[in-house]
């Protein structure tokens, strides 16, 4: 027991450290303090608290800003911690919760993002799919990771349908643009990606069974990480998890202060 609360303490003050180097906390408000600190107790240890923080703090601040075909779509911190909350509202709706899986077959953009850290708030799992992956590849990352939801580009909504034909599985799919063109088979699964949204709250869905302090003497159950498959040369691709609970507040926190990151940076994808 004292060995783990030892460990908690050494991350603690990694991370404090790597506040103090990007002069994040300089200019919070105590009331901006308690507002994070309200919300970040209902929720699982990991990154996903720094958008908490930044939320929390300056809500108003541009958070991202991203250029794609139909345009150029911009968004503050407090826009993106909502979005963030209602797309685990809307995944709580779909059954997926502390523990679960939910696969992610998305292009390099904002919804890839939001999507990594609303699991992460939940507790749960995101299992990467490659959007370069054929049906058959993908099949079989469905077959292992047994996915309770899925999240999915309609550019790869073909391959996920015939995947999930093949793997005999079904289950709730939220697509990210148009469903228009879809032949209606399986509709009542699917869900338009702002569709989910807007039905969704965009408060904080606390997790059950702790939050950020839970777990001092030991560590929690959270399960919460990201699921990658291996490239397997001998064989069938693997899962390797990894839990945010023991590597992500770490390993965050070390970049941070490798690079020199700074609160004032933007930074270019």
């Amino acid at each position: 027991m004292l060995e783990a609360l030892r460990k908690q303490v050494d991350r603690a003050r990694l991370v404090v450290r790597a506040l103090r180097a990007t002069q994040v906390v300089q200019p919070v408000r105590p009331a901006a303090l308690a507002e994070f600190v309200r919300d970040a107790i209902k929720l699982p240890r990991g990154p996903h608290l720094a958008t908490v923080f930044h939320a929390a703090s300056h809500p108003d601040k541009e958070a991202l800003i991203e250029y794609a075909a139909h345009g150029v779509k911009r968004m503050t911190w407090g826009e993106m911690d909502a979005t963030v909350n209602r797309l685990g509202n809307a995944l709580v709706a779909r059954g997926a919760g502390p523990g679960s899986r939910v696969a992610l077959m998305l292009p390099n953009g904002s919804e890839y993002l939001i999507a990594q850290q609303a699991l992460a708030r939940l507790g749960a799992s995101a299992v990467q799919i490659g959007y370069r992956l054929k049906a058959g590849e993908i099949e079989y990352i469905l077959g292992n990771a047994e996915p309770e939801a899925t999240i999915v580009h309609a550019d790869f909504l073909p391959q996920v349908r015939e995947a999930r034909d093949q793997a005999h599985q079904r289950g709730p799919i939220i697509v990210v643009g148009d469903l228009a063109t879809d032949d209606g088979d399986g509709a009542g699964e699917l869900t338009e990606w702002t569709r989910a949204l807007a039905e969704a709250s965009p408060e904080v869905q606390p997790r059950r069974g702790g939050g950020l302090f839970a777990g001092l003497a030991g560590p929690s159950d959270d399960g919460a990480g990201v699921i990658v498959y291996t490239s397997g040369t001998t064989g069938k691709s693997k899962g390797a998890h990894r839990a945010w609970k023991t590597t992500g507040m770490e390993s965050v926190a070390d970049m941070l202060l490798q690079v020199g990151v700074r609160a004032d940076d933007r930074h270019l994808v």
